[in-house]
């Protein structure tokens, strides 16, 4: 990023996301690809905090975070206030929740709530996709004003094929690592099924699979890939 004109539009909007997976493409990286096809926002993307001298020559008039809670985060966030008129923190996790079992875990600090309460009395706004998470916010920060924007599918899913009736009905399971734990809610659920349905997972597969389950394993695949495969498994559900 460079030292940008003046120009008398939209405001420069700076947004900075945490990271590249689902969550930063999803919630930040998609919507804002979208956006500025449309020539709907006017700004730039980095999953990097500026410094002090790059943020005067930028000089945004707002500015998105995506999950921050660290120490020199904060810092950052602190020195973005003295410069950024309006900040907003999108945030989508009960992150003083993670169970013990998620790989994400050990990514915790141990005062992650705190950091956030810290976090909330900085900026001006917070964003999240469900009533329920808003509400876990604003528990963190009573006058925190919290805005619900779900979550929408990519304009390559108007592209994919229609689904095609078969004679077996084939129930579909995707996900990654940080998803582990619900396979373990499937596996009664498999066993009740028996061999009446066909099953497929992509990325994971349950670590007990009942005798006599008919089971398809799809390995994982690219985020950007992810519509396309999972399109030509031609699931029920």
């Amino acid at each position: 990023m460079t030292m940008r004109p003046k120009q008398p539009t939209r405001p420069y909007t700076l947004i900075h996301n945490a990271d590249a997976g689902g969550c930063g493409s999803y919630r930040i990286l998609w919507p804002t690809a979208s956006l500025f096809a449309q020539k709907k926002l006017r700004g730039g993307v980095s999953d990097r905090l500026m410094s002090e001298q790059e943020l005067k020559a930028l000089a945004p008039e707002v500015c998105v975070v995506q999950r921050q809670y660290y120490d020199y985060q904060i810092a950052s966030l602190r020195m973005y206030r003295k410069h950024i008129p309006f900040i907003v923190y999108e945030l989508d996790d009960i992150l003083d929740k993670v169970p013990n079992w998620s790989i994400h875990k050990h990514q915790m600090p141990d005062n992650v709530r705190q950091q956030l309460k810290t976090c909330f009395k900085i900026v001006d706004r917070a964003t999240t996709t469900t009533e329920f998470l808003a509400d876990e916010l604003r528990r963190l920060h009573k006058n925190l004003d919290v805005q619900v924007v779900p979550n929408f599918l990519p304009s390559i899913w108007k592209t994919l094929l229609p689904y095609k009736k078969q004679e077996r009905f084939r129930i579909g399971w995707a996900g990654a690592l940080a998803h582990k734990h619900d396979l373990m809610l499937l596996e009664p659920v498999m066993k009740h099924f028996g061999d009446r349905v066909d099953w497929v997972f992509m990325g994971l597969t349950p670590e007990k699979i009942p005798q006599g389950v008919n089971v398809q394993v799809v390995p994982g695949v690219a985020l950007n890939d992810y519509p396309m495969v999972l399109n030509s498994l031609n699931l029920d559900v």
